[in-house]
């Protein structure tokens, strides 16, 4: 009986695991391989994507720049699908329009994956949100002027660099 056993591995079981092994060996190096070939590829094409987005939002910010005001009374507003959070009275820029032109322009790059556009004022007395969301009322609702800006400033640790910003600055995240 132990003879049998014996041969049986050494007949059946020992040649069936050999041959396992030596596919994982191959599926896996052809695997690697090809990961390989198509990496340079793949990097090319998130830098071409990231490089897109970035010239979209740059231009966006000439829009920024150069948008007239209007004034509006603490609230919430929505123009054009776009919804405006007033936390102290004041002058608000019109940036309805350019912000769904910028989103129109960063669908197709992105291939509808953008959650959402946000622009701060500094000092965020107000912000522009396409699409508006509940979380965001809730969130930014009980802000009050610049809290918003101090925020960000302090989670992306620009604390050292935020003194040199200048007109519409971009961040992508």
């Amino acid at each position: 009986m132990h003879k049998s056993l014996s041969d049986l591995f050494r007949h059946h079981i020992n040649p069936i695991a050999k041959l396992f092994m030596a596919t994982i060996i191959i599926v896996g190096t052809a695997y690697a391989i090809f990961n390989a070939v198509h990496l340079k590829q793949l990097s090319k094409s998130v830098i071409t994507d990231f490089n897109q987005i970035y010239s979209v939002s740059r231009r966006f910010a000439q829009y920024y720049n150069n948008t007239d005001v209007t004034f509006a009374p603490k609230g919430i507003y929505e123009r054009d699908g776009v919804g405006i959070m007033v936390s102290k009275s004041g002058e608000v820029k019109e940036l309805s329009n350019g912000i769904n032109k910028l989103r129109s322009e960063l669908d197709p790059i992105t291939h509808d994956n953008v959650w959402t556009i946000a622009i701060f004022e500094h000092p965020a007395n107000y912000g522009h949100f396409s699409p508006l969301r509940e979380e965001y009322k809730k969130r930014y609702g009980a802000y009050e002027a610049d809290d918003v800006m101090k925020r960000i400033v302090k989670l992306e640790r620009l604390e050292n660099t935020f003194d040199q910003f200048y007109g519409c600055n971009i961040k992508l995240s």
